[in-house]
């Protein structure tokens, strides 16, 4: 009998979620607002991302919110040309399989509509992409600005910028908020080492290593005007190459909050100083 009614129970409480998953509304129609007067900006927010027909999006839409949304991969419908597009931000846009398993956002097959040459500003929040490699930013060659925030990140490859660096425009990348990132690859910012003015490595709860591989050569920063890293608890050291590569101009530096003894850093002098005092601070 208590068989009988477990099985009754779990093919109820199916039913529940199947009820749950078939009641979330489509997106069919995203809103736009211009804002001054020539840029048109538009979100698609809070619903299922459509399988058969695009959503309704104003043609002329010059930057995209995607928010709160979820697809199937297999089923995922890429995102229409929008030819006067040049900014793009996802947030919390997840991507299943068929098995209903969260899995890494699609970007290149959602984005293979788009011109990405003429990509400048590009944000993921709550976004899962656990790898950041040179395939996934194929394409987006002129970017100014890269984000990324609370998207699940594991690891980064120390090509995954290589597609930026032919005529780098680059001038802002974020990595924050990664709970699973442990190493940071201080060669991925080679490529665009010409144009790169700020980075920030914060809250990455597990981020222990900011790297600069021994066989690569030293990468030069010489745009650089200010790194924030800061909340990192398990950052316990810094490489002398990579503080050699902020050498070039009075680099402004948010050092706080790390596990590092070295705290409140706030130029690369400071940092020195502390340095060579602890001697156990970097290696």
């Amino acid at each position: 009998m208590s068989y009988y009614l477990g099985t009754l129970f779990l093919l109820y409480a199916l039913s529940l979620v199947k009820a749950q998953t078939s009641s979330t509304p489509t997106i069919t129609n995203c809103t736009s607002t211009t804002a001054g007067g020539e840029y048109i900006q538009t979100r698609c927010d809070h619903g299922a991302w459509p399988t058969t027909i695009d959503p309704i999006i104003d043609i002329n839409t010059t930057s995209l919110a995607i928010e709160y949304t979820s697809a199937t991969v297999e089923s995922l419908r890429p995102l229409q040309r929008l030819p006067l597009m040049f900014s793009l931000h996802l947030d919390n846009f997840h991507s299943y399989d068929a098995s209903g398993a969260l899995v890494d956002f699609p970007l290149q097959n959602f984005t293979r509509l788009l011109d990405r040459g003429e990509m400048h500003f590009l944000s993921l929040e709550y976004t899962q992409i656990s790898v950041l490699n040179a395939d996934l930013f194929n394409g987006f060659s002129n970017l100014l600005s890269l984000t990324f925030m609370s998207c699940g990140i594991e690891s980064i490859s120390p090509d995954a910028l290589q597609a930026l660096g032919a005529q780098p425009e680059l001038f802002l990348f974020d990595v924050d908020f990664e709970k699973k990132l442990s190493t940071f690859p201080w060669e991925v910012l080679a490529p665009v080492a010409a144009s790169l003015k700020y980075v920030s490595l914060s809250y990455n709860d597990k981020l222990a290593n900011i790297d600069l591989s021994s066989s690569t050569a030293t990468v030069a920063l010489p745009m650089l005007e200010e790194i924030t890293c800061k909340r990192n608890p398990a950052l316990q050291t810094l490489p002398r190459s990579v503080l050699e590569t902020l050498r070039f101009r009075n680099v402004t530096i948010e050092f706080t909050e790390n596990g590092n003894v070295c705290d409140g850093c706030l130029d690369l002098q400071q940092l020195l100083v502390c340095y060579q005092k602890t001697k156990n601070c970097y290696r």
